[in-house]
Parts: C-alpha cells; structure tokens; sequence
C-alpha cells in the first residue's frame, strides 16, 4: 500500500481525500477503513481488551 492515500486519474494528476468536497462523514468513516487496512494490529489489540 502506498504511504499517502492519494488516487491517480487517467490524466496523471493526484486525486486525494482533501480534493473531494462534501461528505465529511463518509471521508472519515473511509480514512478509518483505509487506516485498519493499514495498521489492523491496533485495532485488534484495542479490541481485544
């Protein structure tokens, strides 16, 4: 996976969360998606217990 979350579209340029308007909601529920892709060991661990 990349470092950022950053999306290219076909014309080359750099697409990520901060360009998209709107939707705060399902930004953040998304970015919580993408950060337990990421990193599932903290959320397993914070689970757990």
């Amino acid at each position: 996976f990349p470092k950022d979350i950053t999306l290219l579209e076909e014309d080359g340029e750099k697409v990520d969360f901060n360009d998209v308007a709107g939707l705060e909601e399902e930004k953040e529920e998304l970015k919580e998606i993408v950060d337990f892709l990421k990193n599932p060991k903290k959320y397993i661990d914070y689970y757990l217990f």
